[in-house]
């Protein structure tokens, strides 16, 4: 006997544990309230069960146009008269694009990925239609495996399915409270189970194109910020998000390991190739500060040893230009980036750009909110975190640049056989600017004896 025709025998027909009423009709009669659709509108239920939210309905709604799917010939077979059956996976429907008023997921979206539930979703409304998403969600990766291992069913952070809802385009109209639990000895005997995930009724709309059916490339350094960017995104990087990686030819060792780590499981893990000890062997060491003398041109006229280049120049060259050439390249419409506001105040750029579009998650996260997400759903985070006093974590072992990150107290602790040549680098920096320095000096002291 299949588990339907047991909770059939003890009065359950609709395989949802929560209910937004007592009874069965009661919660179909809210939700067709809730949803307040028009006459003869075109309804279709992805992963419909046995169609018992159907046959509710079409008692109290008759005018209503209803589609039913199912991959489980049963289930379907189980299904009221009246309705469309068809069998198909809910995320490839086979149905026609933009004829439906309303779409309803209820208790179904933990049997397929996510992003592309949401994506099909998204291509069977028409605009401005309505998505209902009734399901479990998990406050934490404990409660997602307990969903995993005991139900068959992937759990997920309602903020990350409101994420991925987003990019699928659309926007929440309203939350409701499903209090009440299906009646059933069998249904009381889960509650240790289910009792431990939250769960909802939510109605959305879509309100833009689908960002998830576009060219995208999410952008990874291997950083806390583009981690949390990849672990929020993860349900859409199963599906296929091409993650892009620059590998500078100097990375940091405790880069190289969560790099390493996440390559693991991301099914399509693009890397860059640049050479930036190369670079710098041509082009000169990279400063926070540089001098007329001690850049390319100066150096054609031999008019200092050094040769300096700004720390932008060289993350331009090794890191982003790479990475924007290979977007461009790939053809990427959209990029997504874990920017965040509270790195610098302002980010460079977020929308629309002359090449490809920019999205970025993160943009008013805290840093405390990313360490805390890391944790939360069990990220690799990097020690270098535990000893290095910058907002960000060095991108290279042997950058001379960047001083405000406090990169000699890092290599102190963790590289101590790389201090000796940081200390060497420096003190090439300081002699060459400390000529320019005598010079301004001696400029503004002439200055000072005209009056």
């Amino acid at each position: 006997m299949r588990n339907e025709q047991i909770l059939e025998a003890q009065g359950v027909n609709l395989l949802a544990y929560w209910r937004l009423a007592a009874t069965e009709q009661e919660h179909a009669a809210t939700l067709l309230q809730i949803l307040d659709l028009p006459t003869g509108a075109r309804v279709v239920d992805l992963g419909c069960g046995t169609g018992e939210l159907t046959r509710l309905c079409q008692a109290i709604r008759p005018d209503l146009s209803w589609t039913l799917v199912n991959i489980d010939a049963w289930q379907l077979a189980q299904c009221p008269d009246g309705a469309q059956l068809v069998e198909a996976s809910m995320i490839d429907t086979g149905l026609p694009t933009g004829t439906f008023c309303a779409v309803i997921v209820a208790y179904a979206m933990g049997y397929c990925n996510v992003s592309q539930v949401l994506k099909e979703a998204a291509r069977l409304l028409i605009d401005g239609g309505k998505l209902v998403l009734h399901e479990l969600y998990a406050s934490s990766p404990s409660v997602q495996q307990l969903g995993a291992e005991v139900l068959g069913y992937q759990v997920h952070a309602a903020n990350d399915v409101q994420l991925l809802a987003t990019l699928a385009g659309f926007d929440v109209l309203s939350q409701h409270e499903d209090c009440h639990q299906a009646p059933g000895a069998v249904v009381d005997e889960a509650a240790q189970v289910f009792h431990q995930f939250d769960h909802g009724l939510a109605v959305l709309c879509k309100a833009r194109p689908c960002q998830l059916s576009r060219r995208a490339a999410l952008q990874f350094s291997g950083g806390k910020d583009s981690l949390a960017c990849l672990y929020l995104l993860k349900p859409w990087v199963l599906a296929g998000l091409p993650v892009y990686w620059t590998h500078t030819g100097d990375t940091i060792p405790e880069t190289l390991a969560v790099v390493e780590q996440v390559r693991r499981w991301v099914p399509d893990f693009r890397v860059i190739e640049a050479d930036v000890l190369a670079w710098k062997h041509a082009h000169g060491t990279p400063s926070d500060v540089t001098t007329a003398q001690s850049t390319w041109m100066g150096q054609q006229y031999a008019m200092t040893e050094i040769q300096l280049v700004g720390r932008f120049d060289c993350c331009w060259h090794n890191l982003m230009k790479p990475m924007h050439d290979r977007m461009l390249a790939d053809g990427v419409e959209l990029v997504i980036r874990g920017t965040k506001l509270a790195d610098t105040g302002k980010v460079p750029a977020n929308g629309a750009t002359e090449h490809y579009d920019v999205l970025l998650p993160l943009l008013n996260w805290s840093h405390a909110q990313v360490f805390d997400y890391l944790q939360e759903v069990g990220a690799p985070i990097s020690p270098v975190y535990q000893h290095f006093k910058a907002i960000s974590a060095p991108e290279c072992l042997h950058c001379s640049a960047w001083w405000d990150d406090g990169k000699a107290q890092y290599l102190k602790q963790l590289h101590p056989e790389k201090v000796q040549q940081y200390q060497v680098s420096l003190q090439q920096i300081r002699a060459e600017l400390s000529k320019r320095l005598q010079e301004l000096d001696s400029e503004l002291k002439e200055c000072e004896s005209w009056h």
